[in-house]
């Protein structure tokens, strides 16, 4: 049998996901193994939240516009808001118990 040693736990912070994602996080204690809770967002949220902060446009406006025209994203403020939040969803729904026994880390750290 094959024991897995990562295990990926998406969520779009609904409901629906809570218990999913407290599975994952049980089954990997029992495994020693170490879960990546990823939040996941539909196509259409991203291109609202961020696109259209960044770039007049869509991506090839962007990549059309002269150099200066065009806003960069802070991605490492972006990450860390994120991180923020998918860390509150977690210690909101998910038991306690089932956080301080597991190894696991956010979706975008790198390795």
């Amino acid at each position: 049998m094959i024991t897995p040693k990562r295990i990926l736990a998406p969520t779009d912070f609904s409901i629906i996901t809570v218990p999913a994602v407290g599975y994952a996080l049980s089954f990997a204690r029992e495994l020693g193994a170490e879960v990546t809770v990823l939040h996941a967002l539909p196509t259409e949220v991203m291109k609202e939240q961020f696109m259209n902060q960044y770039a007049a446009g869509d991506l090839a406006a962007a990549a059309a516009a002269p150099v200066g025209l065009t806003r960069q994203p802070d991605l490492e403020g972006i990450f860390e808001r994120k991180k923020q939040v998918l860390h509150t969803f977690l210690e909101q729904r998910i038991s306690s118990d089932l956080l301080r026994g597991s190894k696991g880390k956010s979706c975008h750290q790198d390795r």
